[in-house]
């Protein structure tokens, strides 16, 4: 899908929910790691507010 600073993402099939998902591969360097955690944290925060747990 697409490529950027800290790594890329990719469109993949999942299997058990049977629909295409955004993968995000993040490189192998600290800075964009912990980046990474960041993200993941603001969209676990931002998810308890999605009603329509539309992801």
């Amino acid at each position: 899908m697409g490529e950027g600073t800290f790594g890329q993402v990719l469109e993949c099939w999942d299997k058990e929910r049977k629909e295409m998902v955004a993968i995000k591969i993040i490189r192998g360097i600290k800075k964009y790691r912990d980046a990474a955690m960041i993200e993941i944290g603001m969209l676990e925060q931002l998810g308890k507010y999605d009603e329509s747990r539309s992801r």
